[in-house]
This record gives C-alpha cells, structure tokens and sequence, in this order.
C-alpha cells in the first residue's frame, strides 16, 4: 500500500472500549459522530500543554454519553478543529500562544456557530467576566477535578437542549 493511501486509511475503532486510545481522522470522526453521536455529548478540547488535552480527553471517553471528538493546542487550531467537527461543547483554556488566546478563539467559534458551547477554564480568578464577554455559556477555576469537568460538561450541554 502507498503512503498516500496509507495515511487516508480510517484507523479509529468506534468502540467504546476503544475511544480512548484512538485519534480519530476528520473524516473517521465524522461518521462516528454522525452514527454515534445521537446519545452522546461530544466533546473538544483546547489547551496548549497536550498531556492535559490527553488527559481530558481520556476522562472524557470514559465518561458514559461522552465522546471527545478531539483537541487542539492553540486557538487558530481550535477554530477550525470546530468548523470541521462542530462539537456540542468546546472546553477551553484562556491562555495559548499564537493570534488568538481562549476569548478571541470562543468570540470566533460561537459567532460561526451559535450551537457550539464553549466552557472557559483558568487559572486566574479575575477572568471570568471576560470568558462570559467572549460568549462562554460556563466558567470553569483551576483546578479541576474530573467529577466538576464532567458534570459541567453535562450542566452546559442539557442546558442547550
């Protein structure tokens, strides 16, 4: 097989059991979430440290109804990361290098698409009115336990049913 074909073969698993360990391709992902997606939150991250998006993802994918559809490091990647998955809820941190930080990448993702709900954590206390400025539905502190992630991540996406 060619590198070319190789690099387009689907290589996620779509099982439960097996969420976790597999990076889903855009494309693999799409359907997954177009099949699976029905009865289940589906859930991207946004960190620059990516041991914590590994991290959130793994608590995510093994939270019953929750499917993380994946993560990006800076905000330029998480708004189109979004545009290609739109995810029910985007966790968000407020610091990442590059053109845009946490508010400017959520201003951008909740203006394209209003059904996006994004959930701003961090680890300054002062910055909650300018998450909510931004368009987050939910402010998280640092830090977090996986039980506050988990629940708000619920909190957030029941409230926009």
């Amino acid at each position: 097989m060619s590198e070319d074909n190789a690099s387009n073969m689907p290589i996620a698993n779509t099982s439960a059991a097996n969420a976790d360990t597999a990076k889903l391709p855009n494309a693999a992902t799409k359907e997954v979430k177009a099949v699976d997606a029905t009865d289940q939150i589906t859930v991207m991250l946004v960190n620059d440290n990516k041991s914590i998006c590994q991290l959130w993802e793994r608590v995510i994918n093994r939270a019953e109804g929750m499917l993380c559809v994946g993560f990006a490091i800076n905000g330029e990647d998480a708004i189109e990361l979004a545009r290609q998955q739109v995810p029910q809820i985007v966790l968000m941190d407020v610091m990442m290098p590059g053109r845009y930080n946490g508010y400017d990448a959520t201003r951008v993702i909740v203006s394209e698409m209003p059904d996006v709900r994004v959930i701003i954590y961090s680890a300054y206390t002062n910055t909650q009115n300018e998450a909510y400025e931004a368009g987050a539905s939910e402010y998280l502190l640092m830090p977090i336990t996986p039980d506050k992630l988990l629940d708000t991540i619920r909190e957030v996406a029941n409230s926009a049913q």
